[in-house]
């Protein structure tokens, strides 16, 4: 588990790493761009298992706690190319959840075929599975989603 996380995030090394109880982890980052990487650089896999990544929470107890809310990559797929703005997208994926990040690839439009964008949602919450569109409704694809167990946020190949 160190070595993938030193390979997938520590560019200039991780501090240290240290292993919790349930599954969980606590990583120390020696540079901030690193820590930012980890959090906000997307979807994480290690052993076909969604890695969930998030700011370290005051008197988080790993054997009680559970995962509320989760950073994914939504894709609005055949997005209209003059709704590839910032903005746009991002007033879209805050009827999600929060966005996070607006992918660089959409943003620059050097993608088609869909958009992505980051965003937090709130594992309680029931998820869209769609938006509207001048009338039009378009699909919600929410990337490595059927991995997480939506009750406890853990991976489900646990379960």
């Amino acid at each position: 588990m160190e070595q993938r996380i030193q390979k997938m995030w520590a560019k200039s090394g991780v501090d240290s790493i240290m292993d919790l109880s349930n599954d969980f982890f606590v990583v120390n980052f020696t540079v901030v761009k690193d820590f930012e990487l980890a959090l906000l650089g997307g979807f994480w896999m290690i052993s076909d298992c969604y890695l969930i990544v998030t700011e370290w929470k005051l008197n988080f107890v790993p054997r009680v706690d559970v995962i509320e809310e989760v950073l994914i990559w939504v894709r609005f797929p055949d997005l209209p190319l003059e709704y590839y703005e910032k903005g746009i997208l991002e007033t879209i994926g805050n009827e999600i959840g929060s966005t996070v990040k607006v992918d660089l690839s959409t943003f620059l439009q050097s993608r088609g075929g869909y958009a992505k964008v980051g965003v937090q949602v709130d594992l309680k919450k029931a998820l869209l599975s769609t938006y509207i569109i001048d009338k039009k409704e378009h699909p919600i694809v929410c990337e490595g989603l059927q991995l997480l167990c939506l009750y406890c946020g853990m991976c489900n190949t646990y379960l």
